[in-house]
């Protein structure tokens, strides 16, 4: 009998060799169904969301004082989100004569529109932390201490039409010049009230004969500012969100309230906010990421402690988590981890965001190092992703290969 020819890829074959092309077929068919049987397993244990979370910086210096090195830095690192502080002493350090109005002109808000502007250009996104108290703002009228130091709690009043002040200027709808040139400024979505109100650094006073008091305290600022920001959202017909807490891990002594306890203190006076934030720094560069904290301190080693007490105060809400400032310092730090070993403790704060889905957003302090002061020891930081001088660090690279590449 004459062979029979099947047509194959535009050629003829004979039919004994068709059997040899189903057999490879089959192998092929195979071979692509264990790959994607394999994916599907990798998939199925990568918990869900769990490269959902934005990551990004704070390091206000180094993009202020050498804006293009800095941002193509943020892009070779993929950086999806910036942290901001915005100093209210800084911005009014004369009392507006129309406090509500962003165009006042008392309000200094010249670098942070170019910030945001710049920002918005390369398409990341931003989270201010609205913070520090105007002398001409304070609550105790300058009673309680030194006349300038910005950490005491401000009168309410004024804290709340700065916040209006803010959240109106960055509604994405004020045109700054009023007449059209140059557009609407950039709409921020994302608003911390205060940084780190549990220390006697950034907000007081902490405690009233030996009692915290600022849980309270803070709760009434988060509130206010909480009502403000909702306030914009409605005339403006945006959608923002209000991060509450910022704590950072807790200090032994007076001057600090663990981070468990204030969380406490906030559920008690009624604190409302949309994500919860918190610095679960380390306790030292050289400990790095497993450094045995326990509560009512909070490190990112026993973050799960803070999940825990979350809903255990807020059982209906199941809060996302922002991770607004986190870090490991290196040497020169005299308590940093080698260079080596930072970069192990970095992928291992990165894996952690990765595999919990709870982490909305996590916010490195520095890509560039602060300088060393006073041999080694100092209040400026070494968790830079390159030294002082600009040389790249191994977690430079390590940032690279672990940071997610989508929200």
């Amino acid at each position: 009998m004459p062979p029979t020819w099947v047509r194959t890829a535009g050629r003829p074959m004979p039919a004994r060799d068709q059997s040899e092309v189903r057999t490879g077929r089959a192998r092929a068919l195979l071979a692509a169904l264990g790959v994607l049987l394999a994916a599907c397993a990798v998939l199925a244990a990568r918990p869900a969301g769990a490269e959902a979370a934005a990551v990004g910086f704070l390091d206000p210096s180094y993009q202020s004082q050498q804006p293009e090195k800095f941002w193509k830095d943020a892009t070779a690192l993929r950086t999806k989100v910036l942290r901001y502080d915005v100093y209210w002493n800084e911005i009014a350090p004369k009392r507006p004569s129309k406090p509500r109005d962003p165009a006042s002109p008392e309000y200094d808000w010249s670098n942070l529109d170019r910030l945001l502007v710049d920002t918005a250009a390369h398409e990341v996104d931003i989270v201010l932390t609205l913070w520090r108290t105007p002398r001409w703002a304070r609550a105790d009228n300058g009673r309680g201490g030194k006349p300038n130091l910005y950490s005491w709690a401000p009168r309410l009043s004024d804290w709340r039409s700065f916040v209006y002040a803010a959240a109106t200027r960055y509604s994405g709808t004020f045109d700054p010049d009023g007449e059209g040139y140059g557009g609407p400024l950039p709409l921020v979505r994302f608003w911390e009230m205060w940084n780190e109100p549990n220390y006697i650094g950034a907000l007081r006073p902490q405690r009233k004969a030996g009692r915290p008091t600022s849980p309270a305290l803070y709760t009434s600022i988060l509130n206010a500012g909480y009502a403000e920001i909702s306030r914009v959202e409605r005339e403006k017909k945006v959608k923002l969100q209000v991060l509450g807490g910022a704590m950072n891990r807790g200090f032994r002594g007076a001057g600090s309230v663990a981070p468990l306890i204030f969380l406490r203190g906030m559920k008690a006076a009624r604190a409302t906010f949309d994500l919860a934030s918190l610095h679960p720094y380390p306790l030292t560069g050289r400990l790095g990421f497993n450094d045995g904290t326990q509560a009512p301190n909070v490190t990112l080693h026993n973050i799960g402690d803070y999940f825990r007490e979350l809903d255990r105060l807020w059982p209906s809400k199941r809060y996302r988590v922002w991770l607004t400032e986190y870090g490991v310092q290196s040497k020169p730090d005299r308590y940093g981890a080698t260079l080596t070993k930072q970069a192990t403790f970095m992928r291992q704060a990165l894996n952690k965001v990765r595999q919990t889905p709870r982490i909305s957003g996590l916010i490195w302090f520095l890509i560039r190092d602060e300088a060393i002061e006073k041999r080694g020891e100092s209040d400026n930081w070494q968790s830079g992703l390159r030294t002082v001088s600009g040389g790249m660090k191994p977690a430079y690279r390590a940032w690279q290969a672990r940071a997610p590449r989508a929200r």
